[in-house]
């Protein structure tokens, strides 16, 4: 006997054989289009989620402030009106608290989204040099550095290319699109074979473990197996893309902040002469934590004022799905964790949208610094966390 499905189907396909071809396109585009408005609307697993009425059915508006560079500004406006959990697109959520962003990066059952596909600076430059590839790149010296420009391009080529995806379908025919970023990887990849080249002839200071000789000897936890060159490649230019920027963007925020608050400039001018009286001494690591804490609080409250991670951190939600603020987020989709959100949720931070350093200081201040994820958070916190202070 045949089924009600079959039958149905058949009965449209004699419909359409007695269309012409125009009509049967223009009947299915119809169709289709009343699908996704009928699904999206009453049969969508996310459509209990807070959000804009046309996050349900598109993800341009997210793209274009991705594009345009307001996607910070664009978030914080979608949490002050939704709260927490908000839907960004019809695949797409935005998490700004603090506990669910250290739930998802706890994990690796949370995988990286497949956006991660797409992928003021002298003396920054030459700081990631030295912690990612044992080396300085002499930007200083040199008035900039080449690094520079390909960074930047290819910075540029990831949020163009985010912001329109079927790019990704044409990138290779588009040489400009990815043509610095392809120098980017060359010179990783140079920089990598030169350190195993090294070690091999025995020339290599083991004394010396920068970020990349951490990477040579990790092992990747999903096949127990060293990292492959594409792995140690992605790697070596996250580094360098999040390494150059986000040292200066910070550096820069918090010379401004200093001049916007005259007192704080002052309290740690003193706290340094005070306790530095000779200024030919170079001032380590060790020393700043010992003895300089109002001045590593004031780094701490522009980390978390303005850090340099703008935008959201994605992840997929794993098979059994998970519930984040008390919703019930399902299989599949890009669960961005935001990380400007998160250094504002009321739940951790009085008076958040304060410039306050003192938050940072005595014993609370230690506890609350645990709750900085400008670094992301977890098995994937950045390796060059414990470099902040340097």
């Amino acid at each position: 006997m045949e089924s009600a499905i079959g039958f149905f189907v058949r009965k449209v396909l004699l419909v359409f054989n007695s269309l012409n071809n125009s009509k049967v396109v223009c009947g299915t585009l119809c169709i289709y289009g009343v699908y996704k408005v009928v699904y999206q609307l009453f049969l969508d697993p996310l459509r209990h989620i807070p959000g804009p009425w046309f996050s349900r059915i598109s993800g341009y508006p997210i793209r274009i402030a991705i594009l345009s560079g307001n996607l910070t500004d664009y978030l914080h406006s979608l949490h002050r009106k939704y709260g927490p959990i908000v839907r960004v697109g019809p695949n797409r959520i935005s998490d700004s608290n603090t506990k669910d962003f250290k739930k998802v990066m706890s994990s690796y059952k949370y995988k990286k989204s497949t956006n991660y596909d797409s992928y003021a600076n002298g003396n920054p430059t030459d700081v990631t040099g030295e912690l990612a590839f044992g080396t300085s790149f002499h930007a200083i010296e040199n008035d900039g550095y080449v690094i520079i420009d390909w960074v930047n391009a290819a910075m540029k080529s990831t949020i163009i290319i985010e912001a329109f995806p079927i790019l990704k379908l044409i990138q290779h025919v588009l040489p400009g699109i990815k043509s610095k970023e392809e120098k980017l990887r060359a010179f990783c990849l140079d920089s990598i074979k030169m350190r195993q080249d090294s070690i091999e002839n025995n020339i290599f200071d083991a004394r010396r473990v920068d970020i990349l000789q951490m990477y040579l000897t990790s092992i990747n936890t999903y096949n127990q197996k060293p990292l492959s060159y594409d792995e140690l490649m992605t790697e070596m230019v996250t580094m360098l893309i999040a390494g150059v920027d986000t040292t200066s963007i910070t550096l820069s925020w918090l010379l401004t902040f200093y001049m916007l608050y005259p007192c704080v400039y002052n309290k740690t001018i003193e706290e340094i002469r005070t306790n530095f009286p000779d200024t030919d001494t170079v001032i380590k690591y060790k020393d700043a934590r010992e003895k300089l804490p109002y001045t590593i609080a004031t780094v701490y409250e522009t980390l978390r004022m303005k850090g340099s991670v703008g935008s959201d951190l994605l992840r997929e939600s794993p098979e059994d799905g998970v519930e984040l603020s008390g919703l019930f987020i399902p299989y599949g989709v890009d669960i961005g964790m935001f990380v400007a959100g998160a250094h504002v949720d009321p739940e951790v931070w009085d008076n958040p949208h304060s410039f306050f350093p003192e938050r940072f200081m005595g014993d609370n201040g230690e506890s609350l610094k645990k709750e900085i994820v400008a670094f992301s958070s977890g098995i994937r916190v950045c390796p060059g966390k414990k470099y902040v202070n340097v």
